[in-house]
């Protein structure tokens, strides 16, 4: 990915962020996003890292838990700011570190895919030195082999199964990781396999 490729995705983003926040406000609560907050203690301080347009921090805060929401789109930000009343982190993949042990979970849904390949493991690295030791990680990616922007203009890395397991096993800070395919139709409408993972951070 470079520059060039971050500024696009930016841009894309920026430009439909009003757009994307309607869509995602009549978006009924996923139920990932309830499962993963089951298992955070009550009042939980949660990371929705890459907020996008908050759908998932107005959620969480319903259920009175405690939220830190960041995003590298100024557009989306804004949409999340409007929605949910909090002050949005805007961090690009390479700014994204957080205290140690600062929260309970991290939810990551359709955020982490946008980072390249070469920059994911110490972005990983970093995301789960702020989890506390027990606490929990969602995320979601495309399944695939490639690095590549769509017709749209967004930069994805495509990842397969044992490909996110490894990775994930490398940095030696999760465990119970759960990998589940599904397929569904993307924003675009076309059918792709999604990879959806859990895990926990170790002791």
């Amino acid at each position: 990915m470079t520059n060039d490729d971050t500024d696009k995705t930016l841009a894309v983003y920026d430009g439909m962020a009003k757009k994307y926040a309607q869509e995602s406000s009549e978006r009924r609560t996923n139920n990932n996003l309830n499962h993963f907050l089951d298992q955070l203690p009550v009042g939980g301080h949660m990371l929705d890292l890459g907020s996008g347009s908050g759908w998932a921090s107005k959620h969480a805060l319903h259920r009175n838990f405690r939220v830190t929401a960041c995003d590298g789109s100024t557009g989306l930000a804004a949409e999340a700011e409007k929605l949910t009343g909090l002050k949005v982190d805007i961090r690009l993949y390479e700014q994204i570190e957080y205290s140690e042990n600062m929260f309970d979970g991290v939810w990551a849904c359709a955020s982490l895919l946008h980072c390249p390949k070469s920059e994911f493991h110490s972005l990983l690295a970093r995301v789960g030195t702020s989890i506390k030791p027990g606490g929990q990680i969602w995320a979601s990616f495309k399944q695939g082999d490639t690095e590549s922007c769509d017709k749209l203009g967004r930069f994805y890395a495509y990842y397969q199964p044992d490909e996110l397991l490894e990775i994930f096993q490398g940095t030696g800070m999760f465990e119970n990781i759960i990998i589940r395919r599904i397929f569904r139709d993307d924003y675009l409408g076309t059918p792709t396999g999604f990879l959806e993972l859990s895990a926990t951070k170790s002791p």
